[in-house]
């Protein structure tokens, strides 16, 4: 299991969570990512349904050039060793981004003055990472629940 100190140093983004999820869009989190094979503007977390314990957490789509917003990943709620929660984020329909890279967003120091302790953190800084070379086979592009079970 990874903690934040695990992964690449620079922040590539931020997610925000939504104080309510988005009636329009269902979303409870944005947020937007800049890394060097990656710009998204805008991308949204939509919770999923899901069908056994390792299914994802989060449809993530991605805002296109049209102003829509379309499939563009999967991710997962998640806890290090040391009991943080943080959000793991695979784009699958990235062309430009290399096999088994992936993101993390991690809860960020500077949160709500009106944060209680044990709430859900509001601001993440999203970093990557790329998992060691057996969690990177995945056996389709739907199989993405064992690969990221794999390294949580």
């Amino acid at each position: 299991m990874k903690t934040a100190e695990a992964f690449h140093d620079m922040s590539d983004g931020h997610l925000e969570r939504r104080p309510e999820q988005c009636p329009k869009t269902g979303a409870v989190y944005s947020g937007e990512m800049i890394c060097d094979a990656l710009r998204l503007d805008a991308f949204i977390l939509v919770p999923s349904r899901k069908h056994k314990d390792t299914s994802p957490d989060f449809a993530v789509l991605a805002k296109g050039r049209s102003g829509q917003f379309s499939p563009f990943g999967v991710a997962w709620k998640n806890e290090d060793v040391t009991g943080a929660v943080y959000i793991s984020i695979r784009f699958q329909h990235a062309k430009a981004l290399p096999q088994g890279m992936l993101f993390n967003a991690w809860p960020d120091e500077a949160q709500p003055k009106d944060a209680k302790p044990g709430d859900e953190p509001a601001f993440y800084s999203v970093k990557w990472s790329r998992p060691p070379r057996a969690a990177r086979v995945a056996t389709n592009d739907n199989d993405f629940a064992g690969m990221v079970g794999g390294i949580a």
